[in-house]
C-alpha cells in the first residue's frame, strides 16, 4: 500500500508537471478518462492532491504503523485516479493493466472488509 501511495503520487506529480503541448494532447481515439486527466486545469487540481498524498507517504515510510497506513490511504482519490490511467492507458493483457486490476480487486475487497467490521461495532483491520 505504501508503494501505491508513494508511486502513484510520483507519477502524478511528474505526468502533470508541465503542461502537454500539442503533440502531447491526447487525441479524440484516447478514452475519456485520459483526455480528462491531461488537461491543463486538472493537472493543477491532481498536483494539489498528490503533494500532500507523497508526503503522507514519506512520513508513513519512517513514523506510522501499517495498519494505520492502510487506514489512511483508502481515503486518499490520487491512486485511485492513478489505478483508472494506468488500466485505461496500458495494453490489453499486458502485466502492468494485470497488477493494476488486482490492485482494484485488493482494494474493493479490503473496502469489504472495512464495511463488515465497522458494521459489527469492531475496529477496522
Amino acid at each position: 500500500m505504501l508503494y501505491i501511495l508513494t508511486r502513484s503520487a510520483w507519477s502524478m506529480l511528474t505526468d502533470t508537471a508541465s503542461p502537454p503541448t500539442k503533440s502531447q494532447h491526447p487525441t479524440s481515439k484516447s478514452p475519456p478518462a485520459l483526455q480528462v486527466l491531461t488537461s491543463d486545469i486538472n493537472a493543477s487540481l491532481i498536483r494539489s492532491f498528490a503533494l500532500p498524498q507523497l508526503t503522507l507517504a514519506i512520513l508513513a515510510l519512517t513514523s506510522y504503523h501499517v495498519q494505520i497506513i492502510n487506514r489512511l490511504s483508502s481515503g486518499y482519490v490520487v491512486w485511485y485516479w492513478w489505478l483508472a490511467q494506468t488500466i485505461l492507458a496500458a495494453e490489453e493483457g499486458s502485466e502492468r493493466r494485470e497488477v493494476a486490476r488486482w490492485a482494484v480487486r485488493w482494494c474493493v475487497g479490503y473496502a469489504l472488509v472495512q464495511g463488515v467490521l465497522f458494521a459489527g461495532f469492531l475496529p477496522p483491520a
